[in-house]
């Protein structure tokens, strides 16, 4: 409740600024969509669908992306960066199965056949978290 009051006074207040303007800018238009719903599903509860009413107060958020420029540049170079870093993940995790793989044909026989018998190569999956460990430096101690 209180912070819908603090949302409409800043829009009361942008409003009475801008004036006309106000209308053009679509981060205003979203704002008052925003407040207007909040408004509504404050108003009553008896409205059939206000729970998606109440979801679109959720992306209040997304107002301060439009207000300040250096987080949308922080959020446009994450947002681009995501991409070569889920290839780059691609990649530790092919070497990281071809080693688990290579892990388990010699590591993994046990001592009667001729292995070292580590359980920790016995399957493939643990072959794979013991990898993850190593290259992670967990579970050293």
């Amino acid at each position: 409740v209180i912070f819908t009051i603090v949302f409409l006074v800043e829009l009361l207040v942008n409003v009475a600024c801008h004036g006309s303007e106000f209308y053009s800018n679509s981060w205003n238009l979203f704002d008052l969509t925003v407040v207007t719903t909040s408004l509504v599903s404050l108003a009553s509860d008896n409205i059939p669908g206000i729970n998606v009413l109440r979801l679109l107060r959720a992306f209040r958020v997304l107002r301060l992306f439009g207000r300040l420029g250096a987080q949308r540049r922080i959020i446009n170079a994450i947002s681009s960066s995501a991409l070569p870093v889920v290839n780059a993940l691609i990649i530790v995790l092919l070497v990281m199965c071809i080693y688990a793989i290579m892990g388990v044909e010699f590591f993994g026989k046990p001592v009667e056949q001729g292995g070292f018998g580590a359980i920790e190569f016995d399957r493939f999956s643990d072959a794979l978290f013991t990898m993850f460990q190593v290259a992670t430096f967990e579970g050293w101690a």
